[in-house]
């Protein structure tokens, strides 16, 4: 009876080893990689159930001259078509945006500060952003399109499109991200990508279910990060006045006899507008 005891024991020690060894395998790699001057890469897989799709996830760590790249793909199989997504390399340091915090102000000053701000501002893909951390009179928690005061100022409800020189800007209204967070899905927030994918794949019937499908890639990507979908709609798409963007980008398709064969464009979200994901269907 001893004996049994005393192997089980040594079983679960074992057990919580690997387990430790296994979440704890990147900082050593990282500190190992960075003072040997090398690269490697890290790869993880996983595969998860979203929206009712098995969606097969692999995440990329690179490490590099120094520096900690992210890299993730997911794909997801509807009614024979398969749809994919995958991002370019990141640095990881930027996952989480660093908002400098004497810049808050309470939500109930904003309609005040919006009259007083002198914000500092500059010009990206043709439109007119507000830079972030903004200034002493208003919080900007990250760069966005100008719609404090130029585009449709403080219009935090409405839906509408920027067409800058290379980039669609989708602004998304402040009830949908609420209503994102109450129900904790991107249901309401990829309903805007309808029209979009639509004129893509110029096959109506498919529309619903390829939205779903990205619904779950995007969600197998927060999980391999680690964010659950209410952190990423408050810290990554929201900005200070509640309402969000999303960027979209170089559109194609590739057709024959009628039929759309493939079809891709690049997105990105708030304040992680410059990593670009990739999406092909």
């Amino acid at each position: 009876m001893q004996k049994s005891k005393t192997a089980k024991l040594i079983l679960l020690a074992t057990l919580l080893i690997a387990m430790i060894l296994m979440s704890s395998v990147v900082f050593p790699v990282y500190a190992t990689v960075s003072a040997m001057n090398i690269s490697t890469t890290i790869e993880t897989f996983r595969t998860f159930e979203i929206e009712g799709f098995v969606v097969h996830a692999k995440r990329i760590d690179i490490f590099k001259l120094g520096q900690h790249l992210i890299q993730l793909e997911a794909k997801v199989t509807i009614d024979g078509r398969v749809i994919t997504i995958k991002s370019d390399p990141y640095p990881f340091y930027k996952l989480l945006p660093q908002i400098n915090q004497r810049y808050r102000i309470q939500e109930q000053n904003l309609a005040a500060c919006a009259t007083q701000t002198s914000l500092p501002k500059y010009y990206w893909d043709n439109i007119l952003f507000v830079k972030a951390p903004g200034s002493s009179y208003y919080w900007v928690k990250y760069d966005h399109p100008d719609n404090v005061e130029t585009y449709y100022p403080m219009q935090i409800n409405k839906a509408y499109t920027l067409n800058g020189a290379s980039r669609q800007h989708e602004h998304i209204p402040r009830y949908i991200l609420e209503d994102a967070k109450y129900r904790s899905t991107f249901v309401s927030i990829a309903g805007l990508l309808g029209p979009i994918i639509a004129g893509l794949l110029l096959v109506p019937e498919l529309v619903s279910k390829v939205v779903a499908g990205i619904i779950a890639l995007v969600g197998a990507i927060l999980a391999l990060i680690g964010y659950i979908i209410r952190w990423f709609i408050e810290n990554i798409l929201q900005t200070e006045l509640y309402d969000g963007w999303i960027y979209t980008w170089g559109y194609g398709r590739l057709v024959f006899w009628g039929w759309t064969l493939l079809a891709w464009w690049y997105m990105s979200f708030g304040a992680w507008r410059d990593w670009g994901f990739f999406v092909l269907i």
